[in-house]
């Protein structure tokens, strides 16, 4: 993720980054990879269907979610967790407390 904390509002559009780093800091080469996200939901987990490489050499991914799955996310502080696979290899990163989600105004 970046380095602040992102913001959903409920039933909008919304295109999440999401940057793997090494434990030293550095980009995690994300080439090769495939990738899942799953978002917490108010009746039960909520997953992206969209999740685009933006810059392999970065550890940068792109997740777009549609008005219906930001409809569906739980309000406050929220978490998410992306799982990547590369062949048989599986990683798990864990964003935590890192989304912002409200309600909508209409």
């Amino acid at each position: 993720m970046s380095d602040e904390n992102q913001k959903i509002i409920q039933g909008e559009d919304r295109e999440l980054n999401a940057h793997v780093k090494k434990s030293d800091g550095s980009c995690f080469d994300i080439t090769g990879y495939v990738a899942t996200a799953k978002f917490e939901g108010t009746a039960g987990d909520v997953t992206a269907p969209s999740v685009a490489i933006a810059n392999a050499g970065g550890g940068e991914w792109l997740i777009t979610l549609t008005d219906t799955e930001t409809n569906a996310m739980k309000k406050g502080n929220t978490s998410f967790e992306l799982t990547m696979v590369n062949g048989t290899e599986t990683r798990i990163v864990q964003y935590i407390n890192s989304l912002t989600v409200t309600p909508s105004l209409f």
